[in-house]
Parts: structure tokens; C-alpha cells; sequence
């Protein structure tokens, strides 16, 4: 692989049975049935990777809106997450204004958008699998009841993310003539960013997407040992009753990231009375507010760092005229976050924390792709070290339903 992330275990309390051929027989048997399944293409998320017809649908529908400039996302959750983060990370000034509304039913929210974008040249990129998502649903009836008092042709203003084969946004775009991207059956919602989902509003942006999905493809075809690193890791320390993963990119691009994961984390394993809360933390910022919680508070979990080797820009102090702060003379800023992520470990360490470190050798399209690649796959590694479905989410129906039924009530 010409450039790949890279794992970092120094601070990573015990033995890691995967690097000393130590697998027990259980251990083994988990990573040899994803691995199968693996060979078998049974995975919507990984199978996605080689649809170019949906990149090419991407593309067509990019230039059927090119007289717009502004792409509203609406969407939440795995409709939501994934795009953000590739947005953050990689958006460029090369594409459209790409702002994300879906993720909340604040009315001061809604108000904030009229205020600042041309309804004219918006276009609002709808994004429900099935169609039902209150969320998503009543954004878009706001809209389109906003636009159908506007415009005749007010179909032009909105895309459809979703299924083609059922769904109201499936049906609604029959009626009304409006355009359509597609959500593959066999892929769930926070394994979707590999499809129209996260590809489309990174196209919009400026993104390379068809490098992101290179990237993606090389985790699969090259090191799949580091997703089974990460998750034997984790199944070692939920062995020892370590049942919680701080997140700490030392990157502000990747903060969208590390919400992404959380969601990847929590849906996917949370459910039997098992799994690992995903927790974020901004590095360095919460050295400043967490640290000491998890340096000296209760044990409950273990640590992932990703840290940055180059930087898109960097700047170094040239003279230090504070005797105290004399050290930083002939010092860039990237070696001062890269110092406090290592000090960091060092120190959980000393305290009896474990933790790994991803590094990044850069953060492009190709290496962002590698980056969300490799926790689907670890994800799915490690729900069946513990013994549950990575693909279902059980545990939020039940809201779902009660929200429902108190609307109606109203």
C-alpha cells in the first residue's frame, strides 16, 4: 500500500493476542466467520464499494443542479453523520455551499437557514431510507409546502436520497416527478457512507469521493489485520470489564469523525446487556476538562487517539522572547499537538489506562476512506467477538412508537 494508517499500541496495557499469534480458539473462530463472510460478499457496506453505477448517478445528478448553489442536507443519524464528516475533513472552496439542517426539529434552527440561504438557488437533498424518519419528514413538508407557495415548479428545489424499491420518498417521488438517488437495500443506515448518502453532498463539496472509495477498498483487499486489531483490542479490555472507548482526534477536522464513530459504536454493539460506549473528546481541548477524570477518576475505559503527521498547513515560532517558554523556540504547531497527544498517552498510561493511537500520514480523500473503512469492518469484528447483531437497533423502535402515538394525541 503505497501510504496507510497506521496503529500505535505502545500505551496499550496487556498483550495483544492478535500480534503474538496468541488467539484463543474462540477469538479465532469470530475473525475466521467475518472473514468468510468477507470472501462471501455478504456485506451490503463493503459489496457498495464496487457500484459505480451509483457514483455515476452522483455525478449526472450534481450537473442537473448546477444553476444551484446551495445544498441543504436533511437527514439524521447514519443519514447525517457520515457526510458531515467527510465534510469537515476534506471540503474544499472548490464546490457549493453544503449546510447540514436535518439533525434537529429545533424551530430556531429552521429560522437560522431561511436567514442565510437563497431559497431560489437551494436545493434540498432529502435523506430517509424508508421515508418514515419524523425528523427528515417534516423538514421536508415544511419546505415543500414553502416552496409550492413560491414556485410551479418547486419539484426542482429538492433530491431524494432513499430506497428504490418501497418507502413514501420512493412514492412521493413518482407523484411528483422528482429527482432520486439510491440507498441500497442491503446497507444500513450508519454503514451508508460509502453510498449516495456521504457521496453525494461530499460530490457537492468539492470531494474527490471516487479516491475516498479507493482508499475504503484498500482496507478490505490489504489490512484487514488492522480492523482485526483494533476490534481484538477492544474485546481484551471488555474482557476486563472495560466497557467504554474515549475517542480523542488531535485534529479539529476530525471532531465530525469521532460523532460518526459514536454512532457506528453504539448502535452497532449496544444491545443484550453488552457492548462499548463510545465516548468523545476533543484533543487538546479536554486535557483541559476531562483529563483529570480520566487519569485519576473511575476505570471504565480505554482510549483511542488519532493523530495527524502532516498537516494541511503548519507554522512555526521562529523566536520565543519568554524565557519560560523558551522550548518552543524553533518549534512548529504540528509538533506541538503531536507532543500533547503522545504526553497524553503517556500519561493515561502511567495511571493504568490503555490506549492506541491511529496515525494518519496525512488526511486526503484516500486516507479519510481508509479511515471510515476501517471501523465499519472493526465494528463488525468486534460484534461478533461479543456475540451480537452488528445491523440492528432494537433499542430505538420503542421511541419511535411513543413519539408517534403523543403527536397524534395532541
Amino acid at each position: 500500500m503505497l501510504k496507510s494508517i497506521h496503529i500505535d499500541d505502545t500505551f496499550f496495557a496487556g498483550i495483544n493476542e492478535l500480534d503474538q499469534g496468541q488467539l484463543s480458539a474462540d477469538v479465532a473462530a469470530s475473525l475466521s466467520q467475518v472473514d468468510r463472510q468477507i470472501d462471501q460478499h455478504a456485506f451490503g457496506f463493503i459489496n457498495v464499494l464496487d457500484r459505480q453505477d451509483l457514483v455515476t448517478k452522483c455525478q449526472q445528478t450534481l450537473e442537473q443542479i448546477s444553476w444551484a448553489d446551495t445544498l441543504v442536507v436533511v437527514g439524521i443519524g447514519g443519514s447525517d453523520l457520515g457526510a458531515r464528516a467527510i465534510g469537515q475533513a476534506l471540503a474544499g472552496d472548490k464546490g457549493k455551499q453544503v449546510i447540514f439542517q436535518g439533525d434537529s426539529t429545533d424551530p430556531w434552527q429552521i429560522k437560522q437557514l431561511l436567514a442565510t440561504v437563497d431559497l431560489s438557488k437551494t436545493v434540498f437533498n432529502i435523506i430517509s431510507k424508508s421515508g418514515t424518519t419524523l425528523e427528515t419528514i417534516s423538514e421536508y413538508l415544511f419546505f415543500k409546502q414553502l416552496y409550492q407557495k413560491q414556485s410551479p415548479d418547486w419539484q426542482k428545489h429538492f433530491i431524494f436520497t432513499t430506497s428504490l424499491n418501497s418507502g413514501l420518498l420512493l412514492e412521493e417521488a413518482k407523484k411528483f416527478n422528482i429527482m432520486i438517488l439510491e440507498i441500497p437495500d442491503d446497507v444500513g443506515g450508519r454503514f451508508s457512507v460509502f453510498t449516495p448518502v456521504g457521496l453525494f453532498p461530499a460530490l457537492a463539496m468539492g470531494v474527490d469521493i471516487q479516491e475516498l472509495i479507493n482508499g475504503a477498498k484498500t482496507i478490505i483487499s490489504e489490512d484487514l489485520q488492522l480492523a482485526k486489531k483494533i476490534a481484538v483490542g477492544q474485546y481484551q479490555l471488555f474482557q476486563k470489564d472495560i466497557k467504554a472507548v474515549v475517542i480523542i482526534p488531535y485534529s479539529i477536522r476530525l471532531d465530525e469523525y469521532a460523532r460518526w464513530f459514536r454512532q457506528l459504536w453504539a448502535e452497532s454493539l449496544g444491545k443484550d446487556n453488552l457492548g462499548i460506549l463510545p465516548i468523545q473528546a476533543r484533543g487538546p481541548a479536554d486535557q483541559h476538562s476531562q483529563l483529570q477524570f480520566y487519569a485519576q477518576g473511575h476505570s471504565f475505559a480505554s482510549f483511542l487517539f488519532i493523530k495527524l503527521l502532516k498537516q494541511a498547513a503548519d507554522y512555526q515560532l521562529d523566536q520565543v522572547d519568554l524565557p519560560e517558554f523558551s522550548y518552543l523556540e524553533k518549534t512548529s504547531f504540528q509538533q506541538i499537538i503531536n507532543v500533547e497527544c503522545q504526553a497524553t498517552a503517556q500519561s493515561l498510561f502511567n495511571q493504568g489506562r490503555s490506549s492506541m493511537t491511529l496515525l494518519l500520514p496525512d488526511c486526503d480523500a484516500f486516507i479519510f476512506g481508509q479511515l471510515l473503512m476501517v471501523m465499519e469492518v472493526a465494528v463488525v469484528y468486534l460484534a461478533s467477538l461479543l456475540g451480537v447483531n452488528a445491523f440492528d437497533q432494537p433499542g430505538v423502535e420503542e421511541s419511535k412508537m411513543l413519539i408517534k402515538k403523543m403527536l397524534s394525541q395532541k
